[in-house]
């Protein structure tokens, strides 16, 4: 890394002489279920945060695994075995929860204070990390990756001098803060859309009088009919090919594409060469796909596609919905399909697959219920006020994917010292 004037004043430390601490954890069976004392997981610092709701606890700790495991404030925990995309992620502990333990499977990196901002050393981590640096020094195994501690202490940090690192600390902290408030305006909003839905699928637009059904509360107006009344044509699983070394050829949507309902090409792959093979399985707009087989949390999702014609094939674990045009809004009975009354729905009625992996056949999916108003054009008015909550919920994701990149740029001009942080911080102070 090449550094600007300024930063002829750094000076080159390893690890061992930055950190006070590099240890591991405390080596114990955890529980889940919220008895006795919060201990640090792999997913703790999933989000590179402390998320105090993925933590585990031990019960019975004694005295003194708790004056030697318990974090301490500004502690850094680093993700030493995992795979290789989460392999080194850090995150600082900021006191929350109140008292935390140092468990399995994470290092706590405590810096020395006298030379060293904790945060500076935790966002140089971050900066090693998005350029390969712990990728570059991990040993792999089977579906995962590990950085032991001998390469740890060895790991070359640059140290500018205690008040600029605490400036970049600043700066980086300002930017991320922004991208957090935005992230926060998104779950809210995404909040609010649902409870909207919730109200107008019991409600509807009108306010008419409503009556109790089997599936719960519903405008008088309103028929319950079963999705597989709705279709033009049969329920279609996708193809069933294995991952491809293929560079040309049938893009086939991953589950990342209904998951984060997210149908862009970064959510495909190749894995057909001939599309005269698969030409029933082309994505048309208002196809519905639906997650057959999932994890308990996915499994049921569905997702409507708006994009091109011929863009892409689904695979074997999404299930393809196709409606008869004039009797249901794709985007109203999608936005049905979402809701937590049908995604249990879909869970209660999956069956385990081996690996325990929770699957929906189709006659589940055919028998979904529906509330369906008969006019055609309350579901249009349903779906346009669905689609103006997606589009402010769009905008906010583009608003953090913005701070997003301008954190990491302002980290690779700031650790690479071609930016000085000083007055830059100043700025944001005032």
């Amino acid at each position: 890394m090449q550094g600007s004037n300024y930063f002829v004043f750094i000076r080159h430390y390893r690890s061992d002489e930055t950190l006070d601490r590099i240890s591991n954890g405390v080596t114990r069976s955890q529980n889940k279920d919220r008895i006795g004392t919060p201990v640090t997981r792999i997913e703790t610092i999933r989000n590179e945060s402390v998320d105090p709701d993925r933590v585990g606890y031990l019960v019975d700790i004694a005295d003194d695994e708790l004056k030697k495991y318990r974090l301490e404030l500004d502690d850094i925990l680093f993700s030493h075995i995992n795979s290789e995309e989460h392999i080194g992620k850090t995150a600082i502990y900021i006191g929350t929860p109140e008292v935390l333990i140092h468990g399995m499977n994470l290092l706590l990196l405590r810096p020395n204070k006298k030379i060293c901002d904790s945060y500076y050393i935790n966002y140089i981590f971050k900066f090693y990390r998005l350029n390969g640096v712990f990728a570059g020094l991990a040993a792999r195994a089977v579906g995962q990756a590990s950085i032991d501690q001998g390469k740890m202490k060895s790991i070359d940090i640059l140290l500018p001098p205690l008040p600029e690192q605490r400036a970049i600390s600043r700066v980086l902290r300002a930017v991320q803060q922004a991208r957090e408030a935005r992230l926060r305006e998104i779950a809210l909003e995404r909040e609010r859309k649902a409870a909207l839905m919730e109200h107008l699928f019991r409600h509807g637009t009108r306010g008419e009088a409503t009556k109790q059904t089997d599936i719960g509360e519903m405008p008088v107006s309103w028929e319950i009919v079963m999705l597989g009344d709705l279709l033009r044509e049969r329920l279609r699983n996708g193809h069933s090919a294995n991952a491809s070394s293929l560079k040309d050829g049938v893009r086939t949507l991953t589950l990342a594409a209904v998951t984060k309902n997210d149908f862009s090409i970064k959510n495909t792959k190749i894995t057909v060469a001939d599309p005269l093979k698969v030409e029933d399985l082309w994505l048309e707009p208002g196809d519905i796909f639906i997650e057959r087989a999932n994890t308990p949390e996915f499994v049921g999702l569905a997702s409507l596609y708006q994009g091109p014609k011929d863009f892409a094939i689904f695979p074997d674990l999404m299930v393809r919905v196709r409606l008869k045009e004039d009797n249901a809004d794709p985007k109203f009975l999608v936005e049905f399909l979402i809701t937590r009354q049908c995604r249990s729905y879909f869970r209660r009625n999956a069956a385990s697959t081996t690996g325990n992996m929770p699957k929906i056949d189709h006659g589940v999916i055919e028998r979904t219920p529906i509330p369906l108003p008969k006019d055609f054009l309350e579901q249009q008015i349903i779906a346009k006020i669905c689609r103006a909550g997606d589009a402010k919920i769009a905008a906010l994701e583009h608003e953090a994917s913005l701070h997003d990149e301008l954190f990491r740029a302002m980290l690779e001009e700031l650790m690479t010292g071609r930016l000085r942080a000083g007055a830059l911080a100043e700025k944001l102070h005032d």
